[in-house]
């Protein structure tokens, strides 16, 4: 009987760890869908921003201020793209991770702006998108 009760204390508890690791792990997850999802949220933002500032270009109302921070974004457009391309690629889960610290020590940035440490994105450094407009 005692040893019955000591395993049942140790399935207890092995389940009591399990919980709590899941829960960590969906609090973490929960953070980092939140992340992402400012940072969709922010390369959209600024994806609308290029495609003014080109459609103003076209017009002739773009200065050269605004066509360096759209040419910017579309530079965080091809970044993805390519990161997007090589998530369908088999074991992408084990090369990617390798690819992202080859890519860090030799100084190349592979992710957007928007999903960069310290980055504030080319919309964020631009000015109000109402305060632009020049008259033609």
């Amino acid at each position: 009987m005692f040893i019955l009760t000591k395993l049942v204390d140790l399935v207890v508890a092995i389940i009591l760890f399990g919980l709590n690791h899941v829960k960590g792990l969906r609090k973490q997850m929960i953070v980092q869908l939140k992340v992402l999802k400012r940072g969709l949220a922010q390369e959209k933002n600024e994806t609308k921003y290029m495609l003014k500032v080109y459609r103003d270009f076209l017009q002739g109302r773009a200065d050269r201020h605004q066509l360096v921070i759209a040419h910017q974004q579309m530079k965080d457009i091809i970044k993805a793209m390519g990161l997007g391309a090589l998530l369908i690629l088999p074991f992408s889960v084990l090369t990617l991770p390798i690819l992202v610290k080859l890519a860090e020590k030799l100084g190349i940035n592979l992710f957007p702006s928007a999903f960069t440490k310290g980055s504030t994105g080319a919309a964020n450094a631009s000015p109000d998108q109402e305060s632009h407009k020049r008259s033609p």
